[in-house]
């Protein structure tokens, strides 16, 4: 009766059914009126009373039977929302978990990278120290110009990082964002070979 239980078949069924109850209803009270005039007019033996006295309660028994058909259509379509959202919500978790995954995997990738990122800044540290100390005394250089203070070449880190899309970096204006480390880094290397070897 029903056809397949999917919440948009059984929404037209609940339709249907609730127009023919409506119509049953009707019709059971048009009965019922139909008997009792017909009860006041001829009494109770007449043959036409006993005829209207069965249509009546045909006509009941159709619209309390539409009346139930109706409950359990209702009934199955609360059931098959219920059953398409839990299908959806499973879907969701499913999708969810998968995701989940996907992020562990970029977060490892993130954290081998870090792990990267650390060394080679702690090994530009060191460098940067090192090229301090042999700066010291052999040639006048322009300390910021050379960007051999560590806040400053921390802050072309932190400028690089956000230029490559990592803005939680460094809050830094769009324009500074132009020179990459790599440009800079060769820039600032030509210019101290060249102020050194002048010197």
């Amino acid at each position: 009766m029903f056809g397949k239980q999917t919440p948009e078949r059984l929404e037209q069924t609940i339709a249907a059914l609730s127009h023919e109850q409506q119509v049953a209803e009707q019709s059971a009270t048009a009965a019922r009126g139909a008997y009792a005039d017909a009860l006041l007019e001829d009494g109770v033996g007449s043959p036409r009373v006993a005829a209207l006295l069965r249509e009546a309660g045909d006509a009941r028994e159709r619209a309390d039977a539409l009346r139930g058909a109706l409950s359990v259509a209702q009934q199955r379509y609360d059931e098959a929302v219920a059953a398409e959202q839990a299908a959806a919500r499973k879907s969701r978790r499913k999708d969810a978990a998968r995701l989940a995954a996907v992020r562990a995997d970029k977060m490892a990738t993130v954290a081998a990278a870090a792990a990267a990122l650390a060394d080679a800044y702690s090994d530009l540290m060191q460098a940067n120290t090192d090229l301090r100390v042999a700066l010291d005394g052999a040639a006048s250089i322009d300390m910021e110009a050379a960007h051999l203070g560590e806040s400053q070449l921390a802050g072309d880190v932190r400028t690089e990082l956000a230029r490559l899309g990592c803005s939680w970096a460094a809050l830094v204006p769009e324009p500074r964002l132009v020179e990459s480390l790599d440009v800079k880094a060769k820039r600032i290397g030509a210019w101290l070979q060249t102020t050194l070897g002048a010197a």
